[in-house]
């Protein structure tokens, strides 16, 4: 059985990733911040960065507005970027037909956003949230997003060749 590339299709994947890359980076940092004892204060952090314009410096406390509003307007984000990467990689050839390429993809473009927001938009962002702990959660996310956005169009990640579908556009 073929796997097609029709618009319901891309649509699905399009939202679906958005929700899975976004789901996966917030759990992540929900793990990590109950690690280190102040849980939800990255949703937080960044809520009242970006959405009630406090300074990183200023944020101290967390607060359940920021978190729930933040996390509307992440998923929202995500869905962006997982419609970005999902059209680039049904309607066109920028990325190869296999999963990794599609999770690099995915981590360039969240890896050159969130760069893009703290050098532009909200400088000293990135050192609030922590280098390392960005990048992992970006990783997570894009493992996600890529295996989302592989299957839909091209059958499960583990299957043998001989049984993978093939490919066909509709």
């Amino acid at each position: 059985m073929a796997v097609s590339t029709n618009p319901g299709d891309v649509q699905f994947s399009s939202l679906l990733s958005g929700a899975y890359g976004s789901a996966a980076i917030a759990l992540f940092f929900l793990m990590a911040d109950a690690i280190r004892g102040d849980i939800l204060f990255t949703p937080s952090f960044m809520g009242q960065i970006v959405l009630f314009g406090t300074l990183p410096a200023d944020v101290t406390s967390t607060r359940l507005d920021a978190v729930a509003l933040y996390s509307l307007a992440h998923l929202l984000a995500f869905v962006c970027i997982g419609t970005a990467v999902t059209v680039a990689y049904a309607k066109t050839s920028i990325i190869p037909q296999n999963a990794i390429a599609v999770g690099v993809a995915v981590l360039a473009v969240l890896t050159l956003g969130t760069m893009s927001v703290d050098r532009l938009v909200f400088p000293g962002i990135i050192d609030g949230i922590g280098r390392v702990p960005l990048a992992l959660g970006n990783g997570f996310a894009s493992i996600a997003m890529a295996v989302l956005i592989y299957q839909t169009f091209e059958g499960p990640i583990l299957s043998r060749k001989a049984e993978a579908p093939q490919r066909q556009n509709a």
